[in-house]
């Protein structure tokens, strides 16, 4: 056996014990984000805009990217009855690169002093954009992996935007303020985290710079290329399209997304699409918000498989294959069925 396939073979499980999300109160429309900006600007992508199923985003003119982080830590406490005291790490995503304090603080530092989280270590992804978090949880598989004390760690993410010009990604998002927290735990009983499919096409690096070429092609590759990490995802799980009960996308692009349903074969329902109209584009937190949202309720959990994506404008393409999805009380969890438990017979 080569050397990657041991360390791939023995990975430790690994999931989401608990998550919470944080938007602030203050919801907008789109017409709102028109007025702002002005005819020359929106005039031209409303229609489209609202065609894409965009229609509300939350703004936070008084709060700090720090304030969103700490507001989405302390909804987790209170909303898991857990403290902080037993992280071992933090980690610290986001998207923009103002989403960070000036140097010498650090938002993992100012995390861990104001929770109490004496024993923990932080640091901070931000080079893949809203596909951050999925760039920390492959990390944290490998860092598992090298060390066997490594159990509780913090994932938390918020970026906001300053300036309505730059609310909206083209005609396929808006963007909204907002935060994530999420507690990820060696050997969790649920929302075990299983293959994770990523791929980073490099034509694309300069983002949203890459001129109108890139992004035209970009735009018309989108769909294919969704498909493609979440098929991987489907096959390498040893799953069916059948045996999936959501695909989680970001809130946005609803054509798009439809589409790649309907690559899969999968039926519309199986989307949740519901946020990217409610919540908005809330940059890499969006697959997370979506994932804790659906799995609350047990009428939505059949075989307890779920798909995670996300994806950035710099080409970068990512899903996460979760079983036995949960996100509510424990006691509450409904039965799960074979198919769920398939990485555990591997």
């Amino acid at each position: 056996m080569h050397r990657a396939e041991a360390a791939v073979s023995s990975a430790p499980s690994f999931g989401i014990a608990a998550g919470a999300w944080f938007l602030p109160a203050e919801r907008r429309g789109l017409d709102d984000w028109a007025a702002a900006v002005g005819p020359g600007v929106a005039g031209a992508l409303l229609p489209s805009m609202k065609a894409n199923g965009l229609a509300n985003y939350h703004v936070a003119p008084q709060m700090s990217v720090e304030a969103l982080c700490v507001a989405a830590v302390e909804r987790l406490c209170d909303e898991s009855g857990q403290g902080m005291a037993d992280i071992d790490r933090v980690i610290y995503c986001h998207t923009n690169t103002t989403s960070v304090m000036a140097p010498p603080s650090s938002i993992p530092a100012t995390l861990i002093k104001r929770f109490g989280m004496t024993r923990a270590i932080g640091h901070s992804i931000a080079q893949q954009n809203c596909a951050s978090i999925v760039c920390a949880l492959r990390l944290l598989r490998t860092l598992m992996w090298r060390d066997p004390n490594l159990r509780e760690v913090l994932i938390v993410s918020a970026d906001k935007v300053f300036g309505e010009t730059s609310r909206n990604v083209s005609n396929y998002a808006i963007q909204s303020d907002g935060g994530l927290a999420l507690r990820i735990r060696r050997d969790a009983e649920f929302n075990r985290i299983g293959h994770i499919a990523y791929n980073i096409d490099g034509r694309y690096y300069r983002g949203s710079a890459k001129g109108p070429e890139l992004t035209r092609r970009y735009g018309l590759n989108y769909a294919v290329l969704a498909h493609h990490v979440i098929d991987d995802v489907i096959r390498s799980s040893g799953w069916t399209a059948a045996d999936v009960d959501a695909v989680l996308p970001m809130n946005a692009n609803l054509t798009a997304f439809s589409k790649v349903i309907e690559l899969l074969g999968m039926p519309i329902d199986r989307l949740h699409s519901r946020n990217i109209g409610v919540t908005g584009h809330l940059f890499c937190c969006d697959p997370f918000l979506n994932f804790l949202d659906r799995f609350k309720d047990p009428a939505q959990v059949g075989s307890g498989n779920a798909i995670l994506f996300a994806s950035a404008s710099s080409g970068v393409f990512s899903a996460v294959g979760v079983s036995r999805a949960w996100a509510g009380a424990p006691d509450a969890a409904p039965a799960f069925a074979a198919a769920a438990c398939l990485e555990e017979a591997a």
